[in-house]
Order: C-alpha cells, then sequence, then structure tokens
C-alpha cells in the first residue's frame, strides 16, 4: 500500500487536506488527528484544513488537547459534523473557524452533564469531583 493510501487508513486525506475523526475520542484518536493536523499544517500554513467528525464522545482532556491544537493552528480549520456528534464531541466541531462550522443534515447533536464514576476514600473522589466540575465549567466556556 502507498504512503497516501496507509495516511488514508489513519484518518488523514492529504491532497483534500482533511482529517477525520471516526471513532471514541480517546489518547489514540487524538494523537492521530493532532499530528495529521500539524502535519497538514507545515505543508501548508495558510491553507484551510477540514476536521470530520462522528463520534459518541470520550475522555474530554483528550478532546481538549484537540481543541488547543486546533486553536493555535496558523491556518483556518473548517469542521464538518457527520455520523454523530456526542458529548466531547460537540467540542471539536465548535472549535473550527467561525462561519466554517458545518453539519451533515441528518447529523444527531447531544451535550450532557458532566459526569463520573469514582471508588476510593472521600477526598479522592472530592478531588475528582472537583476536577470533573472544573471540565464541565471549561467546556461551558468553550462552546
Amino acid at each position: 500500500m502507498s504512503d497516501a493510501g496507509l495516511l488514508f487508513e489513519r484518518g488523514l486525506d492529504l491532497n483534500a487536506r482533511r482529517v477525520f475523526l471516526v471513532g471514541d475520542i480517546d489518547a489514540e484518536s487524538a494523537s492521530t488527528v493532532t499530528r495529521g493536523l500539524l502535519l497538514l499544517a507545515d505543508r501548508g500554513p495558510k491553507r484551510p484544513i477540514q476536521l470530520w467528525v462522528s463520534s459518541p464522545g470520550g475522555e474530554m482532556d483528550y478532546a481538549l488537547a484537540v481543541h488547543d491544537i486546533v486553536r493555535g493552528l496558523p491556518c483556518p480549520v473548517a469542521t464538518v459534523a457527520f455520523g454523530a456528534c456526542m458529548s466531547a464531541a460537540v467540542l471539536l466541531v465548535a472549535c473550527g473557524e467561525p462561519g466554517h462550522r458545518y453539519a451533515t443534515p441528518h447529523t444527531p447533536f447531544m451535550v450532557h452533564g458532566v459526569s463520573m464514576e469514582a471508588t476510593g476514600d472521600p477526598r479522592s473522589v472530592a478531588a475528582l469531583a472537583a476536577y470533573e466540575e472544573a471540565q464541565g465549567r471549561r467546556m461551558d466556556r468553550l462552546m
């Protein structure tokens, strides 16, 4: 398989300057997406990039990492939601260039309040709860 074919399999279309995030937002998907975005920005710092998102959401820390990369790029990033866009994935669509945030006609969006599961001593649970509440406030500000 060619290098372009391998990149496309990993969610990167070099010719069309598109990066795809399909599935859960986790360490691996965030790493793949950020590497793709940085590569395209390096190859054309003024040329627009499209970030296509279809995700049930995932880990907010990784969504925020992708968000920060998108907002820090020298080139404009258009975002396109397709399939389903839920939870932390909504943040990624919202971080696109103003006026260049799109969704296909049948894309459902869903945002929910902060949720968590925790076990352990009360101090650890309280610290985790405070952290999660701060994450929720951060997402509210960024949306």
